[in-house]
């Protein structure tokens, strides 16, 4: 088997200059499949066929919903066992395939600031709207934080504190979480996504562009014995600013929403579906999305060759062990060729973008 990687380019030219249906595949080609431009071209045997349809390369399967970037920047989800053709959230160019591992978001009532297990002080929240709750800091001298005191992370492992905020006329945010220690937190310029100051006990922290001209602020945190989260969600005026420093309010906002808490990984997944459940149970779980090769017939499946051409995420998105790309899956019985997006140092399992059983005799 051969592997040759291509990194950080776009796909050039037009997909009518590819060869018609006609033209015969390179020597042992069997599969053609752009994820990008949602181009598949197969001949398992010796029928030819060139279209739009994935299923003509792959098989796909997730039992839940998902979401994804739609081409007009709207947050949306795709139907259960449909792939998400994902798009960036400013330019709307299309980036691929998103195929994400299974997980779970622990935040209760994700969408809804207003609801029990948040509590304000400083600051006053209004009643959703199209998703999004606005936060009004009060003219007092005083903290303006937003407490969610029944969310759960987990005591030992990594979890990640996750929102979507839209800057108005208030522009820091802190996200601290106190079942992790009081040094666990970080500040985001919102209006020009940057990570302004971290914790010492802050993991990681990132900020990047979320949908509808909102960002994403992400902070990662190791438990320290304390089961319940005592997630702070404070508007601060200055962006080196220490936890719970007081200063006199002028009445400003900033939108946020989709809060969201994952154990066991160090950065944040998709945002989840739907809204208010209990964390645990399974209307807060986003499934595996699960894709595979179709078969290889049995004339080259022993000896074949691969071509991976895509373009790896920001740095954002990796993470200190690096990103990997190429992976071979193997047990006793089996072998198996991976390709996709995974964490090096990360403790979530990888998850390919494509999987496939070369079986235990393939050279």
């Amino acid at each position: 088997m051969s592997l040759k990687t291509v990194s950080n380019m776009i796909y050039q030219g037009d997909i009518a200059d590819l060869p018609p249906l006609t033209a015969p595949m390179p020597r042992g080609g069997v599969y053609y499949a752009d994820l990008v431009n949602s181009l598949f071209v197969s001949k398992p045997d010796s029928n030819f066929s060139k279209n739009r349809n994935y299923a003509t390369a792959l098989s796909f399967t997730r039992t839940t919903l998902a979401s994804f970037i739609s081409a007009a920047g709207n947050l949306e989800y795709a139907a259960i066992n449909t792939p998400r053709i994902d798009r960036h959230p400013a330019t709307r160019k299309i980036l691929g395939m998103r195929v994400e591992n299974s997980a779970t978001n622990y935040a209760l009532s994700a969408l809804d600031q207003t609801a029990a297990n948040y509590v304000p002080s400083g600051l006053t929240v209004s009643a959703p709207a199209a998703g999004w709750c606005t936060l009004t800091e009060s003219t007092m001298n005083e903290a303006h934080v937003l407490m969610d005191n029944q969310s759960k992370i987990d005591p030992t492992l990594y979890n990640v504190v996750s929102l979507f905020a839209k800057a108005g006329s208030a522009q820091y945010l802190q996200i601290q979480v106190l079942g992790a220690g009081a040094q666990a937190f970080a500040n985001f310029d919102v209006r020009n996504q940057k990570v302004t100051k971290m914790g010492r006990l802050a993991v990681r922290a990132n900020i990047f562009q979320g949908f509808n001209e909102s960002a994403r602020c992400v902070l990662c945190v190791k438990g320290s014995g304390n089961t319940v989260g005592s997630v702070k969600y404070s508007l601060i005026n200055d962006p080196l600013a220490e936890p719970d420093v007081a200063y006199v309010g002028t009445g400003r906002t900033m939108q946020v929403s989709l809060m969201q808490i994952e154990k066991n990984t160090y950065h944040a997944s998709s945002a989840f579906y739907p809204d208010g459940a209990v964390g645990g149970t399974a209307s807060a779980n986003r499934q595996a999305d699960a894709a595979r090769l179709l078969d290889i017939p049995a004339g080259v499946k022993s000896n074949f060759s691969v071509f991976v051409k895509g373009i790896m995420t920001p740095a954002a998105l990796g993470n200190a062990g690096g990103n990997i790309l190429f992976s071979l899956l193997n047990n006793t019985a089996l072998k198996y060729v991976g390709f996709g997006l995974g964490a090096a140092d990360s403790s979530n399992a990888f998850q390919s973008l494509a999987a496939h059983n070369i079986n235990a005799g393939s050279t």
